[in-house]
């Protein structure tokens, strides 16, 4: 059953991912890097003020220009983490992203909710 569930997972569920070019040199600078787990920003700026400098312009220009989840090695595991919020476990995304991001939907949906219930017929 696992290795019917794998196969599924990998051949239809992520067929919407290509494949990096030169996949290999990628990961190989990446492992040489020991980039640790997490969500990335490339390229990065610590505050508005660096963003708009000439040099990150410049590698703005460069690119790539991207986010980077980074999973810690070994295969998935599935188990625990259907329970969590899914941007937190499959895209890595720090957990209080994530709760942020619940808040906002929950924000957006009431003030929806108030507007619906203000111009509703009466």
């Amino acid at each position: 059953m696992s290795r019917i569930c794998r196969r599924n997972l990998a051949s239809s569920c992520h067929s919407e991912y290509p494949q990096l070019p030169d996949e290999g040199s990628v990961l190989g600078a990446m492992r040489n890097g020991k980039i640790a787990p997490g969500f990335y920003a490339l390229p990065y700026a610590g505050n508005m003020k660096e963003m708009g400098t000439p040099e990150m312009m410049e590698k703005y220009t460069q690119g790539p220009v991207g986010t980077v989840n980074i999973n810690p090695s070994g295969a998935p595991a599935m188990g625990k983490s259907l329970t969590y919020f899914s941007d937190a476990i499959w895209r890595m995304k720090p957990w209080s992203m994530a709760l942020k991001h619940v808040f906002d939907g929950l924000v957006y949906g009431l003030l929806t909710a108030d507007v619906f219930g203000w111009l509703w017929p009466q």
